[in-house]
C-alpha cells in the first residue's frame, strides 16, 4: 500500500446568473506552499480553497478531501 498526501488549491470565479465556477485546480508541494497559494490567490478571486487528500497510489483510491485553508466564496465541500 502505497500513499501519498495531495495538496491542492482551487479558485473561484463567478458564472453567469452568479454561480460560482471553480478553476483548473493547482498542485501543491507541502502544506505551507498549498496555504501561501491559497492566500495570494484570494486577492483576484471570488473564492479559494487549499485542501490535503491521502491517495492510495496502488489501489486507485482517493480519501476525503482536508480543507487546510478557504478564503471568500466557496461551495459546500459536503454536497
Amino acid at each position: 500500500m502505497t500513499q501519498q498526501v495531495i495538496f491542492s488549491v482551487i479558485a473561484f470565479s463567478t458564472g453567469k446568473r452568479g454561480r460560482i465556477i471553480g478553476r483548473t485546480p493547482v498542485q501543491a508541494r507541502d502544506e505551507g506552499h498549498a496555504r501561501r497559494t491559497a492566500e495570494r490567490l484570494s486577492a483576484r478571486h471570488v473564492g479559494v480553497i487549499a485542501t490535503a487528500c491521502v491517495v492510495d497510489i496502488e489501489a486507485e483510491s482517493w480519501g476525503e478531501p482536508v480543507v487546510l485553508a478557504s478564503y471568500g466564496q466557496v461551495p459546500d465541500m459536503e454536497a
